[in-house]
């Protein structure tokens, strides 16, 4: 990482309210980027932009960055020498307001994309080729891992290899690949009185793969393993998805998935909805 080329450069960075956005504008300040946020709200309470008083020593406009006309007149404004967006509305409508007035860098990372699980065959090839013509004029894309950025570059083929940066993981995740605690507990001592909680946490919808996590646990429900011992897995999901989560045949085969009643101790797997907005 060369400061140099950070030091006094005019950052636009969409986002910058989120909590990935709120940990990259503080690294950019600390290279101290005269740096411009652009987002619609803080989306979250608490939230690391206000408990860090990220806006502090930046710029930040509270906008929407789906109006291309507020984006535009952001860049027209202020000029940035480099503009990073995120995310596939806000990526698109930024990239091409930074184009239309000749910005010098062009930067896009990829949290994820929609190319398959949330729309059909014929928006996905929409979507795809709308990211292939962004790509041209995106300087650099970036990507979070070695499997997505595989997937952007073979499988859908957005842009040539040498396009993309892979940002690496910022965290050791060695330590929790052994088992420790009260698993460790349990599979030494399968005769122990106390059941073992599994715990399931996250947006329960197809795209995010919770089948693989039922499968895994369908293994303590037939008894391959712990020694079949008793077991309750308790699930969180939001009131918003339990009626898609009924509905929905991805589950069938855990019939006893959706009960509700926390005082029937006959279900071993439990949905506990809890009130909020999604995960």
């Amino acid at each position: 990482m060369d400061s140099n080329f950070w030091k006094n450069k005019k950052v636009l960075l969409t986002g910058h309210t989120g909590f990935k956005g709120s940990w990259l504008s503080l690294w950019l300040q600390k290279l101290q980027v005269d740096l411009i946020g652009f987002s619609k709200s803080i989306p979250t309470q608490p939230s690391l932009f206000e408990l860090a008083d990220v806006g502090k020593n930046m710029t930040s406009i509270m906008k929407d960055i789906r109006n291309i006309q507020d984006i535009s007149d952001t860049v027209k404004e202020h000029k940035p020498d480099i503009v990073h967006t995120h995310a596939a509305k806000a990526g698109a409508i930024g990239r091409l307001a930074a184009i239309n007035y000749n910005v010098p860098i062009i930067l896009h990372t990829f949290h994820g994309h929609v190319f398959s699980g949330y729309y059909g065959a014929s928006k996905n090839k929409i979507f795809i080729m709308i990211e292939r013509v962004l790509a041209l004029i995106t300087d650099c894309i970036l990507v979070l891992s070695e499997r997505q950025h595989r997937e952007l570059v073979e499988v859908y083929r957005i842009a040539p290899k040498k396009k993309f940066q892979i940002v690496p993981l910022g965290f050791d995740l060695n330590p929790f690949l052994s088992l420790s605690g009260p698993c460790d507990r349990f599979q030494n001592n399968p005769d122990s009185s106390s059941p073992l909680i599994v715990g399931l946490i996250g947006r329960l919808v197809k795209v995010k793969n919770p089948l693989m996590a039922l499968e895994a646990l369908s293994l303590l429900k037939i008894g391959r393993e712990f020694g079949g011992k008793n077991h309750k897995t308790i699930i969180h999901a939001y009131r918003q998805i339990e009626k898609a989560l009924k509905e929905d045949a991805t589950f069938s085969c855990f019939p006893d998935f959706l009960s509700t009643d926390q005082g029937k101790k006959t279900h071993p797997i439990q949905l506990r909805i809890i009130g909020g907005g999604p995960l």
